[in-house]
């Protein structure tokens, strides 16, 4: 999977230069001082720690089928305050895997779901050149949400109710990518993001869920913009 995102950042770059080939550099001046909204699609890749593919939990025999690697989705809002820098806010979702518990007969399914909510500074170093590719760094924060949710259960007591187990954790971000102008108002996104998530109690046997995410996305250039 890590490597079929390699390969999307490659095309990235060969799609961007395709599209954009026969543009003069002056076309890309108004890049630089534009908001911008997107989405992102890539990979997770598992840093951390992960579950067993069975074990008891509180008394609860549990089974997962949790990969190394799972998708990872995004949409994101980028504000340019000035040429060079611009702060995003991020949210993304990923399925980590299945879940199934054994409780006193009862089977509960679920699914290991991590929400990541992340406010990003972007650094644009070439942001004073006018040239389709402008490549940055970023840092900033963010809340990450881990969850057990809960599926169905085969318990036929319409009084019974299982609340799959979450917990949340306050940690920063580290990355960087490329920002590619095709067109007037539309852009291509490549980015690697680590992401360090420590939660404070086990999340299903686990409290290491760090990770390294490969993106590649498409972004709409808002015609507002900054003070130049």
């Amino acid at each position: 999977m890590v490597r079929a995102c390699v390969l999307c950042l490659l095309a990235t770059v060969v799609a961007c230069g395709a599209f954009a080939a026969d543009k003069p550099a002056g076309d890309y001046a108004g890049f630089s001082h534009r908001h911008q909204v997107g989405l992102r699609l890539g990979v997770w890749s598992n840093m951390g720690s992960k579950p067993l593919k069975a074990d008891t939990l509180d008394g609860s025999y549990y089974e997962t089928d949790v990969k190394e690697g799972s998708f990872y989705f995004e949409g994101y809002f980028g504000y340019r305050l000035v040429p060079a820098l611009m702060v995003e806010l991020a949210a993304g979702i990923v399925n980590r895997g299945d879940v199934s518990i054994n409780d006193n007969g009862q089977s509960i399914f679920g699914n290991l779901i991590v929400y990541p909510i992340q406010l990003r500074a972007k650094l644009y170093p070439l942001a004073g050149i006018s040239n389709r590719f402008q490549p940055y760094v970023m840092g900033g924060g963010g809340i990450y949400h881990g969850r057990n949710s809960i599926q169905f259960t085969s318990s036929v007591d319409p009084f019974v109710t299982f609340v799959g187990e979450s917990q949340t954790d306050l940690n920063f971000v580290l990355g960087g990518g490329v920002d590619c102008s095709v067109a007037h108002n539309i852009a291509l996104d490549a980015n690697v993001a680590y992401m360090p998530i420590h939660f404070s109690k086990d999340l299903i046997s686990v409290r290491n869920y760090d990770a390294l995410t490969v993106t590649v996305g498409i972004k709409y250039v808002l015609p507002f913009t900054t003070r130049r």
